[in-house]
């Protein structure tokens, strides 16, 4: 997927528990390619998280794609026959095997396709593409057999015309041109594809007057509608763009002009395009985009006020540096992220670039866990104990645990959704109408034998949406129902409950009395929250 979000140095959370292992939280800079002054950009990330790609400075080329593993590091990709000038890479297969981007000389060059196999190889172009009209690969679906791109690009400038057509490539090695919007002048841009390749968005011209580069309107292509414009956020009438696309097409992410400046946008057929917001970091300067779309559509990254950003419908726009630092304890001391780029498909790996410790553009890796697992060994006589935070991807919330065990065995602790649960929880939600209040559930198992655990759950006050502190409770899975139970600190914004065995775990409210008795009737009374979505 392309972007739509660590060779130097790796900071890292490791648990010291005899015993234990756990996947840990960390962030690196992936380094640079040999020779030339130093500078990488990341632009994208697999599907899985596994490969990275964008451009590095080497000693002989301006530019030259690269693709990083943690078992490769930073390889260089090459250029197209006629000469080393420049190349690119803008996107990646779901398995990271196959990179896409474009290559280009003063006499010839386009867009490529990598494979190991195969090394780089051209694509071809539109009908009157030329060495000074070249085309740029810029998506690929989850196989790497659809791409998506820009044919006889030109980005114009003084005498030069702004050109270019939106392409779809796909196997054997055709190339076919996508039109512009309805009324357009004929010149569009695809910047990404879902994962089998049916959808692809990009920028087309909404009419004939849009004959610049930051003129246009976001589209959302198919073979069955076509092009179809997606609009500008209000205020906005002259500039959006769609810049990633969901695994399954339905959400799209981009930038629009609005009333106010260039911001965020993240649109679906049921609410259009919204808003994401800002950073709100530099006065008077109102700037956001998106760049990449987790494959549900739940994270989406980009830039805002100069530095990366994080958004989830949970927390809102973030400053990636600070979900990192805030909720996840690691070390970005002389960091400073510019841009996020990309993320992979289920959310927990960001990449980017921005400015190392030493000053120097650099492309970096981070990931943060869905879950931590921790395989606890058997106590030498007596019981064994476990005292530790447990901070995961969903934002400043955080889970802290006491427990105390007879034997050893494997401990779980995760963030899930409620279509994610097994399925007796899963109908019990749907039982008691509560589908929807519990969009972040913490899942905790433990293999061994569990004797006593203190849970103690962190919440912020800005999430509660004005409801009273007072009224908070744990709702947890007891096997056959969601009950409430806990005592909250109102002072120290947290909530403590004891079991003697685990469970999926939720923050809600305590029924009022009025509602109590349709507990009786099979309904869990948290419908006067439901509309506020409160989250742990």
């Amino acid at each position: 997927m392309r972007r739509p979000i660590w060779f130097v140095i790796v900071l890292a959370i490791v648990l010291e528990v005899p015993g234990a292992r756990t996947e840990a939280a960390s962030f690196q800079g992936l380094g640079d390619l040999p020779g030339g002054d130093f500078y990488s950009a990341a632009r994208a990330v697999s599907a899985d998280g596994s490969a990275v790609v964008g451009a590095g400075q080497p000693a002989d080329a301006y530019r030259e794609a690269f693709r990083w593993t943690p078992s490769t590091g930073m390889q260089p990709l090459g250029h197209l026959p006629g000469g080393a000038f420049l190349s690119e890479a803008d996107a990646v297969s779901s398995d990271g095997l196959v990179v896409v981007g474009d290559s280009r000389s003063d006499l010839s060059g386009g867009a490529f396709r990598w494979t190991q196999a195969e090394g780089m190889t051209g694509l071809g172009d539109l009908p009157g593409g030329t060495p000074d009209f070249p085309s740029r690969a810029t998506g690929a679906s989850a196989n790497g057999s659809v791409i998506v791109g820009i044919g006889n690009y030109s980005a114009g400038g003084g005498p030069i015309p702004v050109t270019g057509e939106a392409f779809r490539w796909t196997e054997p090695k055709t190339i076919m041109g996508l039109g512009d919007v309805p009324g357009g002048a004929g010149v569009s841009r695809a910047f990404d594809v879902s994962a089998d390749g049916s959808v692809i968005v990009g920028k087309g011209n909404a009419a004939a007057s849009f004959q610049a580069e930051d003129l246009g309107v976001a589209f959302r292509w198919t073979s069955g509608e076509g092009m179809v414009p997606l609009g500008f956020l209000p205020g906005g009438s002259d500039l959006s763009a769609a810049t990633g696309v969901s695994a399954d097409g339905k959400v799209v992410v981009g930038y629009s002009r609005s009333g106010v400046g260039g911001e965020a946008f993240r649109w679906t057929a049921a609410k259009q395009m919204v808003g994401l917001g800002y950073l709100n970091l530099v006065p008077h300067w109102n700037e956001s985009h998106a760049a990449g779309v987790s494959a549900d559509g739940s994270v989406v990254v980009g830039g805002s006020d100069g530095v990366a950003f994080l958004w989830t419908a949970e927390d809102g726009m973030r400053r990636a540096e600070k979900v990192l630092a805030d909720d996840f304890g690691l070390d970005l001391t002389g960091w400073v992220l510019q841009e996020a780029t990309g993320v992979s498909d289920d959310g927990n790996t960001i990449v980017g670039w921005g400015q190392n410790p030493a000053g120097q553009t650099e492309a970096w890796r981070a990931h943060v866990p869905p879950h931590e697992q921790l395989s606890l060994s058997d106590p030498p006589g007596g019981l064994g104990t476990l005292s530790r935070p447990f901070a995961l991807t969903g934002g400043a919330r955080s889970l802290s645990l006491d427990m105390t065990y007879a034997s050893g065995g494997n401990l779980v602790v995760g963030l899930v959704s409620a279509e994610d649960l097994e399925s007796a929880a899963q109908q019990a939600l749907k039982d008691y109408m509560a589908v929807g209040l519990f969009p972040q559930i913490w899942d905790v198992s433990f293999s061994g034998d569990l004797t006593r655990a203190d849970l103690v759950f962190h919440y912020d006050d800005k999430a509660l949406g004005g409801i009273d502190e007072s009224s908070l409770a744990i709702w947890h899975f007891t096997g056959a129902a969601w009950v409430m139970g806990g005592s909250a600190n109102e002072a120290a914004n947290t909530i403590s409950l004891s079991v003697d065995a685990f469970s999926p775990f939720s923050l809600g409210v305590v029924p009022e009395p009025s509602t109590l008795g349709l507990l009786a009737a099979g309904a869990l009374c948290l419908l006067t929250c439901a509309a506020r979505k409160l989250v742990l």
